[in-house]
């Protein structure tokens, strides 16, 4: 069973999130979380080698964070959609 973990801004729950994933699961970055590609890219770059990771396009151009890294793939609103329907569960992380 697939989840979707959306993560709107850098927090403590970072933790429990490595504790909570397993393989088929994928992240979505999206609003502030974003800055996690400046502030905390070798923790991306590391869940990247596991998990699938994606960004909102919009949300990572409002940030200026669009090319930081080549580990986290840009989905606009319409994949985003695409995205939720394609697991199972959705748990966002605040």
């Amino acid at each position: 069973m697939a989840i979707l973990h959306i993560l709107n801004k850098l927090s403590k729950s970072n933790d429990s999130l490595v504790k909570t994933i397993v393989q088929e699961d994928s992240i979505l970055l999206i609003e502030d979380a974003l800055f996690m590609l400046q502030s905390h890219i070798e923790f991306i770059n590391q869940l990247a080698k596991k998990y699938k990771i994606y960004g909102i396009k919009q949300d990572a151009e409002a940030r200026a964070v669009v090319n930081i890294t080549a580990d986290v793939k840009f989905i606009d609103y319409h994949e985003f959609v695409t995205l939720t329907e394609e697991h199972d569960k959705i748990l966002s992380w605040y």
